[in-house]
């Protein structure tokens, strides 16, 4: 009744049908003349045997009919199974997002904050989207250039993306702000600015307007060496949450990606250009630094800039 929809649906209906058409022929011989014979007697049993041989031959025939019957609706409905397979976006999404892979190269535990992180960067001013998109296909203005390192969700819809190479303010857009949850595989950001490690000079904590008296700095200021374009300053500055020590993680986070790539460090863990999304490819052989792991939290060194300090600004 439901119809042929797969292979063994081809056994059991064609099958069947053959079975049936051989079972009636056969016992057609047998049955068709004693009928006829009740009925009309002699002549009654004579027309049933001629009418028992016609169906012997004719029952199986149509047994076979049934059966090529069947396997063509079979495959049919398997042909479109498999075209549907194909062409639904619900069979090709992904279960989860891929796997953030740094600069080191080094492959670590999956970590769904770190992996919705990545998809940012490399969506980040690539575009809106109705639907999740395919990651392998869709570039954003980083994604070939930058190896994810570590980002952090700012107020008013803000995301801070650190990567090997620079720091970008990037900004959700405006159609999800208060109407439904930010999809990092689906929401592509803007991008607010970026700053590259050679264009940082130093970092300092500050206050902000918000801040209680007793309560961490939650703004950072980036000092750079050279006036931006789009800035009647020289500085950029990031407002984190306040009373929160989300300020020091990002200090402590920049401080750690200048570290190991800016321009003080070694000369094998520095990338300038990554050529494959989520596992870049190394210029050099190094063999020291691809065993180095990072750490969840780093205190601010020495080596760049200076100590974090706090002071107070409006």
């Amino acid at each position: 009744n439901k119809g042929v929809e797969d292979f063994g649906d081809i056994i059991r209906e064609g099958g069947g049908a053959l079975a049936k058409g051989l079972f009636r022929g056969v016992t057609g011989i047998l049955t068709k003349p004693l009928e006829g014979a009740k009925s009309s007697g002699v002549e009654g049993f004579v027309s049933g045997f001629g009418k028992g041989i016609i169906g012997a031959a004719a029952q199986p025939v149509s047994g076979v009919l049934d059966l090529l019957s069947k396997t063509t609706e079979g495959a049919n409905a398997m042909r479109m199974k498999i075209a549907a397979a194909i062409t639904s976006d619900e069979q090709l999404l992904r279960r989860r997002l891929p796997r953030a892979v740094g600069a080191d190269s080094l492959l670590r535990p999956y970590n769904e904050y770190r992996a919705q992180g990545q998809v940012i960067l490399q969506l980040a001013e690539s575009g809106s989207f109705l639907g999740q998109v395919d990651l392998f296909k869709v570039r954003g203005k980083f994604a070939l250039t930058d190896a994810y390192e570590s980002h952090f969700i700012l107020p008013k819809g803000k995301v801070l993306m650190i990567t090997h190479r620079r720091v970008i303010l990037l900004q959700q857009p405006s159609n999800i702000m208060g109407q439904r949850k930010f999809i990092p595989a689906k929401d592509a950001c803007s991008i607010q600015w970026d700053v590259l490690w050679t264009d940082l000079v130093t970092m300092e904590l500050t206050d902000g307007k918000k801040d209680q008296p007793s309560s961490p700095p939650s703004r950072l200021i980036l000092y750079l060496k050279a006036k931006p374009h789009d800035s009647k300053e020289q500085v950029r500055v990031v407002k984190c949450s306040p009373n929160t020590k989300q300020a020091f993680d990002v200090y402590s986070a920049i401080d750690q990606a200048i570290n190991l790539y800016g321009q003080n460090a070694s000369k094998g863990m520095v990338k300038n250009k990554v050529t494959r999304p989520y596992s870049p490819i190394s210029e050099s052989s190094w063999a020291e630094g691809a065993s180095q792991q990072m750490p969840a939290s780093v205190t601010p060194s020495s080596t760049f800039g200076t100590s974090p300090t706090t002071s107070s600004s409006s």
